[in-house]
């Protein structure tokens, strides 16, 4: 839509390497790379984060990502987050 790739991430970080943070370093990397990659067009990335995963909900506020919607009807609940790269 209007030179905007849109992709969505998903993102599991191994049980051992929890709690230490790297999650919201790996969420800015991997939009960055993807930005980087996709050269000259904007990027508009896209996360589902089940509403009782506070610590990834969490991690991609701590990336940048911006709740933009709240779903309830379904589940499990979760909540939409995006966040836009210029190109």
């Amino acid at each position: 839509e209007g030179g905007v790739l849109e992709c969505e991430i998903s993102v599991t970080v191994a049980p051992e390497w929890r709690g230490r943070g790297y999650a919201a370093t790996i969420i800015q990397a991997t939009v960055t790379r993807s930005a980087w990659i996709c050269g000259g067009v904007a990027v508009r990335v896209f996360a589902n984060v089940k509403v009782e995963n506070v610590a990834s909900l969490r991690a991609f506020e701590r990336a940048g990502f911006t709740p933009i919607q709240r779903v309830f009807l379904v589940q499990p609940a979760y909540v939409r987050f995006v966040k836009e790269v210029a190109a």
